[in-house]
């Protein structure tokens, strides 16, 4: 077994779950490779590696707001769990329900789950008939992500039309689903539009 390790076949056991008691944005943080602080000795000097990590921090926060998900770094990642387990119950007031839908969706995200965050946003939809902007970019952000380009478009173009500013990860996702269908005339155009309707936004 040791020569075959010397020539890098070697399978490792990872451990794909993540860490119910640390926040969404600790087990992100667990995710990051060569962190100098996690040796005994440097953890005893900041100065050490405190820049990193708070660069590792800055990585972290984009993905989260790239995933529209940045509302949620502070939350217990196991909330997940709970928040299924209180809507299999069924006991919770209407409200306090959507509410679950809703978070389960977010969080489900988060761990990269895009089909029952699909699936929880969708039944959101279903039961309170509600037509917000941040609900369908977060149902076009989980299409995107299932390669369902079609459907993540028209989401992410209804979640812009009840937007008053152009939202620049949304308008992204949208542009990213036009450049996978060929369709770069229509990218284009998603430009323009919320370039009209925010002309002091430069990063459009």
């Amino acid at each position: 077994p040791h020569q075959v390790a010397r020539h890098g076949m070697v399978r490792t056991f990872q451990l794909t779950k993540v860490m119910s008691r640390l926040t969404v944005l600790d087990n992100m943080l667990l995710g990051a490779p060569v962190q100098p602080g996690e040796g005994m000795f440097r953890a005893l000097f900041p100065g050490m590696w405190r820049k990193q990590e708070q660069a590792n921090i800055e990585k972290a926060e984009a993905l989260l707001e790239r995933f529209l998900l940045i509302k949620k770094k502070d939350d217990y990642a196991g909330a997940i769990d709970l928040i299924r387990e209180a809507i299999k119950l069924d006991a919770l007031p209407n409200k306090s329900q959507f509410q679950a839908l809703y978070q389960l969706a977010q969080l489900s995200l988060a761990q990269e789950k895009y089909q029952d965050a699909l699936d929880a946003i969708t039944e959101w939809f279903k039961l309170t008939g509600a037509q917000t902007a941040d609900a369908f970019a977060v149902q076009g952000n989980a299409y995107y992500r299932l390669d369902k380009f079609q459907p993540a478009i028209d989401s992410m173009k209804k979640a812009l039309s009840l937007s008053e500013k152009a939202n620049e990860s949304w308008m992204q996702i949208l542009m990213a689903c036009y450049f996978e269908l060929e369709q770069y005339d229509e990218a284009s155009k998603v430009a323009e539009q919320q370039l009209a309707k925010d002309p002091n936004n430069k990063k459009l």
